[in-house]
């Protein structure tokens, strides 16, 4: 008795199946069809702690991020093979999501997912899955490290206060890795000096000084940081906006290392209650890993 395949059920004659011939003919034609215009089986995993895409089942997955979440892959072929995989993860910043360690990402950090929407990832393993390659199809040339769209100010505060903070991985710039920090803000208040400051780990990069009188609306600051032949030694070219959208560039030198986690803090630095600095928008962006 005949039987069917798994997956696109093509008929599989049984012996002295007739007419066996006709079988065959229509599977070929299937087959040809496939090898041209191939369809991709999908699965949906469920959404747990740990959500495991299976490939023993496709090498589709499609699910909606609902909870917190550590995404696991399982039954990768043998290392004599390649295989690729693609993720349509919708919401995928709504919660937490973990990558496994065993991705690396060929931009050098991981993307920022969707909140609200639909984001594609594709991963290549060639080592039955203890390493994956992965990168974002919808926005391949993306290197978004982090981003804060609230505006935070310093309130009364008469000290240097933290309005924003972006962490930058380990090993996320190399000798000669460049980021790109780009911060919106305001200063208002016309009592004392006031500061926009940025830094990367202990190290300033940026010290945007407002005299008394000075203030700011709609202020921008650009500033790229380069690692100079080592990583833990770098260049900051910067600018930023001051009163009447006048420009002020400055340039500095730090040496931090860069091969473990360091963060960008944004902060606002006044001396009188009745002045303010706030960040409306920060943005960190790798340029070259």
């Amino acid at each position: 008795m005949a039987t069917t395949t798994t997956v696109y059920a093509f008929t599989k004659p049984a012996q002295g199946d007739t007419p066996w011939t006709t079988q065959a003919n229509t599977d070929y034609d299937s087959i040809d069809a496939e090898l041209a215009r191939p369809r991709w089986p999908f699965n949906s995993p469920v959404i747990g702690a740990t959500t495991t895409c299976d490939l023993s089942l496709a090498r589709l997955f499609l699910f909606t991020v609902t909870q917190v979440t550590t995404l696991a892959f399982t039954n990768a072929p043998a290392a004599t093979f390649g295989t690729r995989i693609v993720l349509r993860i919708t919401n995928g910043n709504a919660f937490a999501l973990t990558w496994p360690a065993s991705v690396i990402w060929l931009s050098g950090v991981a993307p920022i997912l969707k909140s609200s929407g639909v984001d594609l990832i594709e991963l290549w393993t060639t080592d039955a899955g203890v390493t994956w390659y992965a990168g974002a199809l919808d926005r391949p040339l993306s290197r978004l490290i982090g981003q804060v769209t609230t505006d935070v100010g310093t309130g009364a505060a008469t000290v240097e206060t933290t309005l924003h903070t972006i962490v930058v991985p380990a090993n996320v710039l190399g000798p000669n890795g460049a980021l790109r920090i780009r911060v919106h803000y305001s200063v208002t208040g016309v009592n004392n000096t006031k500061a926009v400051n940025i830094y990367y780990g202990a190290g300033q990069l940026l010290a945007g000084t407002f005299t008394a009188g000075q203030q700011a609306t709609n202020g921008i600051v650009d500033a790229v940081m380069v690692n100079r032949n080592a990583t833990g030694s770098q260049h900051v070219a910067a600018s930023y906006s001051t009163a009447n959208g006048a420009i002020q560039y400055l340039n500095a030198t730090t040496t931090i290392d860069s091969t473990v986690s360091q963060s960008v803090f944004v902060k606002g630095l006044t001396t009188n209650a009745a002045d303010e600095v706030t960040a409306n928008v920060t943005l960190v962006e790798l340029l070259r890993s």
